[in-house]
């Protein structure tokens, strides 16, 4: 860093220069250009040697039209590709220069695209401006996910550079002078781990700092990264019911599968076990569990909370509200405290609560209000419990997910996505990871979010 040569001569021309990029596979520089004047409207992507002698331009694709707007950043694939953010496109040329795909956006379609980079299981990571998000896809361009989405302590990410050796991706915000640096490839389990926040740098007048919250330690080059979406491995037509409103799973091969009027045990051949007919024919609502010891519980005509032994020979009453004026809509029972949850409504006004019971069916604790003392819940629909101990209820009256911790304590509520005008939530459940999944009937889709209530992605 003494002296400073010029290593291309680009007069000006009418044209200038806009980004440039050093490919570590191929050996060559890429340069992405503007013109003006004679060449307004025209941009291209010089390819020059290591010595700075044109190899290659890359302007048009095999029906002649160009393949740029206003390129901005460059990166390389590990295939060769050559992946271009350009306005509100992301466009690949192979090696050789011959168009490969052109990405428009997940979901929904980008604003402006800015920084790009390619990871080491040739991933393309692409920041979006619009929805302040890093999108992930895959090197034929297929929408895998957002990586990052409106990301705490830097909100708009727009630049993006990787370390292929520690695998450390770090992310620059286009409005504040904050580097952050995220992992989310692990060497050593081979198993897929959200992006979690490692590093941080904060430029100032004298300096640069670089704290670390943890040692970069790495035994072999083993990599792993979960699937685009879920595979489909079976599919069961369950008969004497007309929809699958919910489920509850007795075990891997057995669960209870209700309309609003019957509940059904099948297996995963799809054979009829066990039938219910009393069952209360509330519409779209988690109105059955199954307990840690196999039991069924589940809310029958009545409103009565009923259980049905393992041997599914005794139905006995559990639970009988109190106050005639609510009526229970979904039941769930904790694997990890035993204790059954109770979504409950009434009218005048519509609010609704959460009713918490031990083993014994008496009840402990009544979830209803957040800390300003306004209501939580109008109609809690499905309750599920995530691995943190948060409480994440599917409210049909308010058309939201409204999660508190096991205490009670309001964290948040989940809406939806920008990439939904409107939305009514119905089924929910969480993974071994603390994603909350969601159904969303009118987008026909599943939405993930972490356990922070950040939008992941749509299955």
């Amino acid at each position: 860093m003494e002296k400073i040569t010029t290593l291309i001569n680009t007069p000006y021309n009418n044209k200038g220069p806009c980004c440039v990029y050093f490919a570590p596979f191929a050996g060559d520089l890429l340069v992405g250009f503007i013109g003006y004047g004679d060449l307004d409207n025209k941009t291209w992507i010089n390819r020059y040697d290591e010595l700075g002698r044109l190899k290659q331009t890359i302007q048009y694709n095999e029906s002649g039209y160009r393949l740029f707007t206003l390129p901005s950043h460059i990166a390389e694939n590990n295939n060769g590709d050559v992946a271009i953010s350009d306005r509100s496109t992301v466009v690949v040329t192979d090696i050789g220069g011959r168009h490969r795909f052109s990405y428009h956006g997940g979901p929904f379609n980008f604003g402006v695209v800015q920084g790009i980079c390619t990871d080491s299981l040739s991933h393309i990571l692409v920041c979006d401006s619009y929805s302040s998000s890093v999108h992930m896809i895959d090197k034929d361009g297929h929408f895998l996910k957002y990586l990052l989405m409106r990301p705490p302590g830097i909100l708009s990410p727009s630049s993006l550079t990787i370390d292929v050796n520690t695998h450390l991706l770090w992310v620059g915000s286009s409005s504040l002078n904050t580097v952050l640096g995220y992992r989310y490839i692990t060497q050593y389990d081979n198993t897929y781990a959200e992006p979690s926040l490692s590093a941080v740098v904060r430029t100032s007048a004298v300096h640069s700092t670089v704290q670390t919250g943890e040692e970069h330690c790495f035994v072999n080059e083993l990599l792993y990264l979960e699937t685009p979406g879920p595979l489909l491995l079976n599919a069961i037509r369950v008969e004497g019911i007309w929809c699958c409103s919910h489920l509850s799973l007795v075990s891997a091969d057995e669960m209870w599968v209700s309309d609003h009027e019957n509940l059904v045990l099948i297996n995963t051949k799809g054979e009829a076990i066990y039938h219910i007919k009393d069952l209360f024919s509330e519409r779209e609502s988690g109105i059955h569990t199954v307990t840690s010891d196999g039991e069924l519980i589940y809310i029958n005509k009545e409103h009565n909370i009923m259980r049905l032994s393992t041997v599914m020979k005794t139905k006995t009453k559990f639970i009988t509200l109190s106050n005639t004026a609510l009526i229970p809509l979904s039941v769930y029972c904790s694997p990890f405290t035993g204790n059954l949850l109770v979504g409950v409504t009434k009218d005048n006004p519509r609010t609704g609560s959460i009713l918490h019971y031990n083993r014994d069916g008496d009840k402990t604790k009544n979830i209803q209000h957040n800390n300003s003392r306004k209501p939580l819940y109008r109609k809690p629909a499905y309750i599920t419990e995530n691995g943190n101990g948060d409480i994440v209820v599917s409210d049909s009256g308010l058309n939201n997910i409204v999660v508190t911790d096991r205490e009670g304590n309001y964290r948040f509520s989940y809406t939806s996505h920008r990439s939904c005008s409107y939305t009514w939530f119905h089924g929910v459940c969480c993974d071994g990871q603390s994603n909350i999944l969601i159904c969303a009937p009118y987008s026909n889709s599943v939405h993930v979010i972490d356990k922070n209530g950040h939008f992941l992605s749509h299955f």
